[in-house]
């Protein structure tokens, strides 16, 4: 065996770390880019930088809006089922209708009315009325949103009617319909709703 020098092997050295140093720092660089790239992929807006952003930060914000959703839904849920919500409710709607000046948008309140717009235990059919010119106000998603659960009612009872017409057991029609029967009232409900929007 030879010997070799020690200044051979420091320089042999130097250019084997040299040539690491190279490897790992594109191996780096071109792991970034991948991230770049699936961050595009996804359609993500918030591009992740070189050394700017880490998982862990992304991941923080996720659960951030994660909990404020949880937080909202918590709240919507424990205005639906409080005792007294029904009158603030029923008072928010007479306050529109009588008195638009005072009156003052409440988002809770409108969902709670629009969730229990076709239920006559909870609104009951002396404000019904009131509440419909207040839906034939409404617009946009919220809009939609009212045209489509009244929409659903009535095509469901229709469907049913249809069957029972054609002879099919009540029974097999319940499996064809999950919600079941729709009583008659939330029927004609959502008829007079769908009416007076279709006429604004």
């Amino acid at each position: 065996m030879k010997k070799r020098k020690e200044s051979t092997w420091i320089v042999e050295d130097t250019e084997e770390s040299s040539q690491r140093i190279d490897k790992i720092s594109s191996h780096v660089v071109s792991s970034e880019q991948t991230e770049k790239k699936r961050a595009k992929r996804k359609g993500e807006n918030n591009v992740v930088e070189a050394g700017k952003s880490s998982a862990a930060e992304q991941g923080s914000e996720l659960r951030k809006k994660k909990q404020n959703k949880r937080k909202k839904a918590k709240k919507i849920k424990a205005v639906d089922n409080s005792d007294g919500n029904k009158e603030r409710c029923m008072d928010y709607l007479k306050r529109w209708h009588e008195d638009r000046q005072n009156w003052k948008f409440e988002k809770l309140r409108q969902i709670w009315l629009f969730r229990n717009m076709l239920d006559p235990a909870k609104v009951p059919d002396s404000s019904f009325e009131i509440l419909v010119d207040y839906i034939s106000s409404t617009q946009g998603h919220a809009r939609q949103m009212i045209v489509e659960k009244t929409m659903k009612v009535v095509k469901a009872v229709e469907l049913w009617s249809k069957l029972s017409e054609e002879g099919v057991k009540e029974e097999d029609i319940a499996i064809q319909i999950p919600d079941g029967k729709v009583p008659e009232v939330m029927y004609e409900r959502a008829r007079s709703i769908l009416q007076s929007l279709d006429d604004v």
